[in-house]
């Protein structure tokens, strides 16, 4: 039986997900096909940290998983990121406001849980993540995974100042 929440904490410096480009080798200005289908290649341009980075998440998620297999159905997610603190910042800023974004950290993380945490990252239908700098020192992530109810609670209906819920 799968665990009805999953808690788990990385340690290591947060890394984003990098870009993905595919390239097509030309030949004399045209595409390449092989079978009656184009040869193409998908660049990922991650680096070592982000590999590194996986590796954490991907281990401390399998200790807190405790040998179960990975959760089924709809899955709500929270991460905390918790970011290195230049020496140049003073204290008093909670947030780092900088590079790398939160989503390409998300991504990154959600692409080490897939096929630990759940069989598949569209599993998540409801995410939070925020940044925040590690004061203590001690960088990496706070990871939450839950299932989400059968019936999910009425939807809460966001409006604008002076005007109408839609």
């Amino acid at each position: 039986m799968n665990p009805a929440t999953i808690r788990c904490e990385v340690r290591g410096v947060p890394a984003p997900g990098g870009s993905k480009t595919v390239q097509f080798p030309r030949r004399g200005g045209k595409i390449q096909y092989r079978a009656g289908s184009p040869v193409f290649f998908v660049r990922d341009d991650a680096g070592k940290k982000n590999t590194d980075w996986r590796r954490a998440v991907a281990s401390a998620c399998r200790v807190a998983m405790n040998g179960a297999p990975p959760l089924g159905g709809p899955l709500s997610l929270r991460v905390v990121f918790w970011m290195p603190r230049p020496k140049s910042l003073r204290r008093g800023r909670a947030y780092p406001a900088v590079r790398p974004d939160a989503t390409k950290l998300l991504r990154a993380t959600e692409d080490a849980l897939t096929g630990i945490a759940w069989r598949d990252d569209a599993q998540v239908c409801e995410q939070a993540v925020s940044k925040r700098y590690a004061d203590d020192g001690r960088c990496g992530a706070t990871i939450e995974i839950s299932n989400l109810p059968a019936v999910p609670p009425a939807p809460t209906v966001l409006a604008l100042p002076g005007s109408e819920p839609v």
